[in-house]
């Protein structure tokens, strides 16, 4: 993902399974001044989410029009934003709750592999759930910080007979803005 600053980030999952991180999932992020690397990990000694999550992973990265980073992902039943701070690569304050996964219905199970996008002063925050098959929502909002209002028409992408297991998707414009 190219910041603001003309920087490469790479974001990654990570598991570590010492006593300290037993069985769960952490957030990585590397940068490099080019497309190419190398990278350098930023978060050598402890996953960026480790200060107010317990596990996370699947981590995408926005950029709004103001050139602020922001990071989404999803912990354990949650999805969170967060906005980074690109000069020592961590969190600026709490990251914020976007969405739980309904008692009932296509996403009761679980939540995950979030991404936002911005159309026409729209932001789309896109997730996956395997409650149904592995299929792909959408929260919409005016404003970065919301509210989020989850989309009547979810699941958005399902099973078809085009294709299986729609979820986890992610979402880029081309070079012809498409």
């Amino acid at each position: 993902f190219k910041t603001k600053d003309n920087q490469y980030v790479l974001s990654f999952n990570a598991c570590n399974y010492t006593e300290k991180y037993q069985h769960s999932l952490g957030v990585g992020l590397a940068v490099s001044d080019c497309v190419n690397g190398p990278y350098r990990i930023v978060t050598v000694d402890a996953p960026i989410n480790e200060a107010f999550s317990d596990s996370g992973n699947d981590c995408s990265l926005f950029c709004d029009d103001d050139g602020q980073l922001y990071m989404c992902f999803n912990g354990y039943k949650v999805l969170y934003l967060c906005k980074l701070n690109t000069d020592s690569w961590t969190v600026d304050g709490q990251p914020e709750v976007v969405c739980r996964p309904e008692l009932e219905g296509w996403d009761s199970i679980g939540i995950e592999g979030p991404c936002i996008v911005k159309r026409h002063g729209i932001y789309f925050y896109w997730y996956s759930s395997w409650t149904w098959g592995y299929a792909a929502g959408v929260l919409t909002s005016n404003s970065i910080h919301g509210p989020w209002t989850k989309s009547p028409a979810n699941p958005v992408l399902f099973d078809s007979e085009l294709w299986h297991a729609a979820g986890h998707n992610n979402c880029l414009r081309a070079k012809d803005g498409k």
